[in-house]
């Protein structure tokens, strides 16, 4: 009888421009606007605050949206109408809703699989807070053991605490576990130190259009689709 030995046991992957689409730089200027608007702040200046507070968002320093758009009003020395940012907010949650349903062709596909060859599956995402309060309706919630946002656990990547604490909880350790992401906060070279194989996921020919910040120079394996992580679990 022969028997097959694994090479790996569990499988983490990155959320955006891994499983679902990237934010397009041309829609998030436009979302940016209407929220600009709703908080009569002229679009390039609220654009800039927006996008400064980027890594605070997804070490969680602002509860929710809302305490996002209070700071950049009082940065800005405007007074804090609850009105106006409750509008605001609305309008930012509502386009990340839009993007958690944006998943790619062969996501589901490939969850699935990896559950029925039983591996173990977990997500590390660098977001902020409306993603987890998301979560739970994703499509592909339901497929992973662990899930891990970075505005929940106030660590980002490539913070070497966040990919041990997601070993931790898979009950894995490194060296048997696969990490695909697009690249994003640095994140395969973050995998790659703590000991993980990292696949660099390249869902388009060109990120041209993309919002991708901190992206590392991947020079390791990489697939083009998530179903192509399946030949690496042969």
């Amino acid at each position: 009888m022969t028997t097959t030995h694994k090479r790996f046991d569990a499988v983490i992957f990155d959320l955006f421009g891994t499983l679902i689409e990237n934010f397009r730089i041309d829609e998030l200027n436009s979302v940016l606007r209407e929220m600009a608007l709703a908080l009569t702040i002229p679009p390039v200046v609220f654009r800039k605050q927006w996008t400064a507070s980027f890594h605070a968002r997804c070490l969680g320093e602002f509860s929710n949206i809302e305490a996002n758009l209070e700071m950049i009003s009082r940065e800005l020395g405007r007074p804090i109408d609850p009105v106006a940012i409750s509008e605001a907010a609305r309008i930012r949650a509502a386009y990340s809703k839009t993007f958690l349903e944006r998943l790619f062709p062969d996501s589901i596909s490939t969850l699935s699989e990896i559950k029925a060859r039983g591996y173990k599956l977990g997500l590390i995402s660098d977001c902020s807070t409306e993603v987890p309060s998301l979560w739970a309706k994703s499509q592909i919630a339901e497929f992973f053991d662990v899930v891990i946002f970075s505005s929940v656990i106030k660590i980002k990547k490539p913070d070497r605490r966040i990919y041990e604490l997601a070993l931790k909880q898979l009950g894995t350790s490194s060296e048997r576990t696969l990490y695909i992401g697009d690249g994003g906060s640095h994140e395969l070279s973050g995998a790659a130190a703590v000991g993980m194989t990292p696949l660099l996921i390249q869902n388009r020919a060109s990120r041209d259009g993309e919002y991708v910040v901190d992206v590392d120079s991947w020079v390791g394996p990489r697939i083009r689709s998530p179903i192509e992580t399946l030949e690496y679990l042969k």
